[in-house]
């Protein structure tokens, strides 16, 4: 329970707070959102589906939007359960591993709690990108009409700092993928080898 709700509250506060940062960088509304295309002598029928960007409840969808994915990634998470107890009564091996020096206990306690973070991370993410761009695409702040996407200066800055946050979390993999060599089976050695 405990991990579940750590996970939805902080996959769904993280996933609110974006799509609310693309709702204010995207500004005001500057095109019509059309869900449905040529429904021919459905004329009601598509003035229903084809609301004005500006009316259309973004935040509302957003907020929804976030909810469900992070109880989607809390109920992922929340299998992980034994992970994350073993890491918290985690006590040291007394024995150090000749390459890096570090307690037994971390590979077996530590590194796939830290595993099972960075993969949650990167899931994360994703999801804001993509929830990012569906905003801006629908919002027009982002116009993919023409061959080269055209994009205001505060679009390029929020996706500019999930990029950023992408390469944090991918130099954090790389510093897990250093400690997983130990672990490593590469068919002649079980650890690091040499050029490991």
């Amino acid at each position: 329970l405990a991990v579940f709700g750590m996970t939805v509250s902080i996959a769904g506060g993280a996933l609110a707070l974006n799509g609310m940062l693309a709702v204010r960088a995207s500004g005001p509304p500057g095109q019509q959102l059309r869900l449905v295309k040529g429904l021919g002598d459905y004329g009601e029928f598509a003035g229903f589906l084809n609301r004005s960007a500006a009316t259309f409840p973004w935040r509302a969808l957003i907020v929804t939007f976030a909810v469900i994915l992070g109880l989607v990634l809390g109920l992922y998470e929340a299998g992980n359960w034994a992970l994350f107890l073993k890491w918290h009564y985690a006590v040291p091996f007394g024995r150090t591993d000749p390459v890096l020096a570090h307690d037994l206990g971390f590979y077996v306690f530590s590194l796939p709690v830290y595993g099972a973070v960075r993969n949650l991370a990167g899931v994360l993410l994703l999801l804001a990108v993509i929830s990012a761009l569906a905003v801006y695409v629908g919002r027009g702040a982002l116009d993919l009409t023409q061959g080269v996407p055209r994009m205001q200066p505060l679009v390029i800055r929020h996706l500019s700092g999930l990029l950023a946050l992408f390469f944090l979390v991918k130099a954090g993999d790389y510093l897990l993928q250093r400690y997983a060599l130990l672990l490593s089976d590469n068919g002649v050695v079980f650890g690091a080898a040499y050029t490991d």
